[in-house]
């Protein structure tokens, strides 16, 4: 019943897809987070604004949502 030839159960592409996915969400949540952090009523995000990405962050937002609609459709 067991044979040698099994094909294993997932291959590169399928990993290679849901890490850049993986990488994609934590992107768009980092500066997601960025982007809240400089409204008025800001509460907890302002408070943890040194730790959260600087500089050009509304662009890092939306190459990520990019990429995580590429990768969706890719899957």
């Amino acid at each position: 019943m067991h044979s040698k030839n099994l094909r294993p159960r997932t291959d590169a592409m399928t990993a290679f897809l849901h890490w850049g996915l993986f990488a994609s969400v934590i992107v768009s949540l980092l500066s997601g987070l960025a982007i809240s952090a400089e409204a008025k009523t800001a509460t907890w995000s302002a408070a943890i604004r040194g730790l959260l990405l600087q500089g050009a962050v509304l662009q890092w937002h939306l190459w990520s949502s990019v990429a995580v609609t590429f990768l969706s459709v890719a899957y």
